[in-house]
């Protein structure tokens, strides 16, 4: 299917991130299925409840015709259970030698009061259209907590990391929606800086700032950066 508009009658899409690579346009967001198993419409406010996936759609023509190119990435591919209860927004990356990487935010339960426990994700693939490679955790909320809050993020307790009903009265667990910032050469090789949302200690809002080694084909963390506070 080809539109001049991105729109389908069986999915639920919002989120959207790109990137460009001569002659395509990529655009990815998340989606959900309209229908349950059972066949009834799902309301899109208890869209948490189900599990999403990301979706791809192309364009030939700078953005005036778009081909929807059907799932991307489903949740659970990550080895140690990252992504285990859902996938959500993420970023698609093409880097000048030409390697595709995506980044994406694991949501893992602990039990039916803490269903939200985030991990930014990252991985390689062989292909923009389909992900073909292996999801890494690069930052958890509740394996980095202290490095977290040493540096001035804001976490909830591990007693109560993503509660689902937020984070002390605040939005569900602040550390998500991961966005890769143009890959660069340094002492230790080929590092990229991953920005995300995230919460400085006094629970406002900020952009987070890690470093992340890309020198092999796994991602490796190099260093947590101090929030960055937003004007």
């Amino acid at each position: 299917m080809t539109s001049s508009h991105i729109k389908l009658a069986d999915c639920y899409l919002w989120d959207a991130w790109s990137f460009i690579e001569p002659g395509t346009w990529h655009l990815y967001c998340l989606g959900l299925h309209k229908y349950d198993s059972t066949g009834s419409l799902i309301n899109p406010d208890h869209r948490n409840d189900h599990q999403f996936h990301i979706h791809h759609f192309e364009s030939s023509d700078n953005g005036q015709h778009w081909a929807d190119c059907g799932v991307f990435q489903q949740a659970g591919i990550c080895a140690n259970g990252a992504d285990s209860g859902n996938v959500w927004s993420g970023d698609s990356h093409r880097t000048a030698g030409g390697d595709y990487w995506f980044a994406a935010t694991g949501i893992r339960a602990i039990d039916a009061e803490r269903p939200f426990v985030q991990s930014l994700m990252l991985g390689k693939s062989s292909t923009p259209q389909i992900f073909d490679g292996v999801m890494t955790p690069v930052l958890m909320a509740d394996e980095h907590h202290d490095q977290l809050t040493e540096k001035g993020y804001f976490l909830a307790g591990q007693d109560a990391l993503g509660h689902r009903d937020g984070e002390l009265g605040g939005s569900i667990l602040a550390l998500r929606d991961p966005y890769i910032v143009d890959l660069h050469d340094s002492g230790e090789g080929k590092v990229v800086d991953v920005v995300f949302a995230a919460k400085a200690t006094n629970g406002t809002p900020a952009m987070g700032h890690i470093r992340v080694s890309l020198a092999g084909d796994v991602p490796e963390l190099i260093e947590i950066c101090h929030p960055i506070a937003l004007p």
